[in-house]
């Protein structure tokens, strides 16, 4: 069935570190903060109203390892979006999260050194 096969396909988020924010204020910095190196993570935003600016740092150069993901979720609009790494490349990441409930998923390539949009 269709069931089945969405269900066998999908890869399952009970193996993701979760982290949480609350920030009431624009602009926001958010920093992805795994509990151990390497672990990826599922990072709920849960901010107060609309945000004007806003930054996700995602695990540094120290601190990132190959094939970490980072699922974000933020239950809010987020008008301008920066996803920044230090001493890494980031592609693809979305520059707004333009609707309540906006979602998207990063994976690290250590060949690269950069963070990639997956989804």
């Amino acid at each position: 069935t269709i069931a089945t096969f969405v269900l066998t396909e999908m890869e399952p988020l009970s193996g993701l570190t979760r982290q949480s924010a609350a920030p009431s204020a624009s602009p926001m910095t958010v920093t992805v903060d795994p509990t151990e190196a390497g672990a990826s993570m599922r990072l709920i935003i849960k901010p107060t109203g609309t945000i004007a600016v806003g930054t996700i740092n995602l695990p540094d150069v120290n601190d990132a390892a190959d094939g970490q993901e980072v699922l974000i979720s933020c239950t809010q609009i987020v008008t301008a979006l920066t996803v920044a790494a230090t001493g890494l490349n980031v592609t693809g990441a979305p520059t707004t999260l333009a609707a309540v409930n906006g979602f998207f998923r990063m994976m690290y390539d250590l060949a690269d050194l950069t963070w990639y949009r997956v989804g």
